[in-house]
Order: C-alpha cells, then sequence, then structure tokens
C-alpha cells in the first residue's frame, strides 16, 4: 500500500477516540464510499497488527461467512 496514503490516514484519525473511529467505519460502510476503502485497508492493518491469534482468526471466520452470505 502506498505509505502516503497509509500516513494520511493515520495522521487524519489519530486524535480520535473509539466512538467516533466507530462512527467513521459506519458511515463508510454503510453509504458504500468507495473512497474509503484505502482508509479502511489502513484500519484492517492496525487491527491486524495490534491483534491476537484467536481475534484474526475470528474476523477471518466472520469475513468467510460474509462472503457466502
Amino acid at each position: 500500500m502506498n505509505t502516503i496514503i497509509r500516513d494520511n490516514v493515520m495522521n487524519n484519525i489519530k486524535e480520535e477516540n473509539s466512538s467516533s473511529i466507530f462512527q467513521i467505519i459506519d458511515e463508510s460502510v454503510n453509504n458504500n464510499d468507495e473512497i474509503s476503502l484505502p482508509g479502511m485497508g489502513v484500519l484492517l492493518e492496525i487491527f491486524w497488527n495490534n491483534s491476537t491469534k484467536d481475534e484474526k482468526e475470528k474476523l477471518c471466520i466472520i469475513i468467510e461467512k460474509g462472503l457466502k452470505n
């Protein structure tokens, strides 16, 4: 991923609290905002790098189920 995108996303949300981050993600998903997709990838990377193996496996199961719906 382009480090400029990564750095911009990180700088834009680094001061946000969890409620604000929830709202940012929720609005992006609900609006089908494709412009937000690179930012969502950055957030997934943050999640992945800060999660346990169990949390990662649970996420993958949720994604797998969602792909089959």
